[in-house]
């Protein structure tokens, strides 16, 4: 696992298991999205396996949940009970192999049906089977599960950690800000100039709000809310720039130190009505531009 960047004390601990034969049976990565959970889950899978291309293994198992796309717009879908069972088919096959490992990407998509379902194999584990939940919403997944489970706390990586990845930029390039200590959206703006465009839109599309007049404000909020998926995308991108603008004064250029705290906190809550209740998406926005 030497290729994965930060997260040292994480992995010098699932190390340390193999080479003791302490490895558990069930694993939760959490932490914030694009930190490397799912990446050093894998290499993790590739060690106890002992085979580089998982995709040649009947030794791996990957759950993830599917997407759908209707009229241009993708929807990400809950992982149902169905898929879990299949799952479980799939994990009693012996394979002759030492471990078998399982990986349930977006951990949190399962659907309450299906969270329990996974308990009686939570409980009851195969000898050999390791199962990793991999998950940046841990509060979705049912307490029982979770007290089942070593939980691997991510966080976000430092300047320094993102230039290890990118040692060509230095740590005050904008593309280092725009990543926000998440090696994955640094690692698809350098290998994708179209991805480092639109994230540059996304955070010059906040600061045009904070200056828009109350009239602006209200066409903005009509026109975001068409697309709600797209809309919790841009509020979680404005809340990484807005923390970065936290951290380092020569980042935040029109807006204060105090003022990004009361955005942070703002589009925070705004997200979650988006997230968790019915309540019109338009008024939401309405609500949270009036406050910029």
């Amino acid at each position: 696992m030497e290729s994965i960047f930060g997260h040292k004390r994480i992995v010098y601990q699932l190390e340390r298991a193999i080479k003791k034969d302490g490895v558990s049976q069930a694993y939760i990565f959490s932490g914030p999205q694009s930190v490397g959970k799912f990446t050093l889950a894998k290499a993790f899978a590739k060690r106890l396996i002992g085979n580089d291309n998982l995709d040649l293994t009947a030794d791996y198992v990957l759950v993830e949940p599917e997407t759908e796309e209707e009229k241009g717009k993708k929807r990400i879908k809950d992982i149902s009970v169905g898929k879990i069972r299949n799952f479980q088919r799939t994990l009693s096959i012996t394979s002759g192999g030492r471990h078998k490992i399982a990986i349930i990407n977006d951990a949190h998509r399962m659907t309450k049906s299906a969270q329990n379902a996974l308990l009686k194999t939570l409980e009851e584990p195969s000898p050999g089977v390791v199962i990793i939940l991999v998950t940046h919403d841990k509060n979705k997944l049912l307490p029982t599960i979770i007290s089942r489970c070593q939980v691997k706390k991510f966080g976000l990586l430092s300047r320094q950690g993102l230039a290890e990845i990118a040692p060509t930029f230095s740590l005050n390039d904008e593309i280092l800000v725009l990543a926000a200590g998440r090696p994955g959206f640094l690692i698809k703006m350098r290998d994708d100039q179209e991805e480092l465009k639109n994230r540059q839109e996304i955070i010059s599309e906040l600061k045009k709000i904070i200056e828009y007049s109350v009239c602006e404000k209200f066409e903005a909020a009509e026109s975001l809310s068409k697309n709600a998926p797209e809309m919790q995308e841009k509020m979680s991108a404005w809340i990484l720039f807005l923390r970065e603008c936290l951290l380092k004064k020569e980042n935040r250029g029109k807006i204060s130190q105090q003022k990004a705290l009361f955005l942070v906190d703002e589009i925070n809550k705004s997200l979650e009505k988006l997230k968790e209740t019915n309540a019109n998406a338009k008024l939401i926005l309405e609500n949270l531009f009036l406050k910029m």
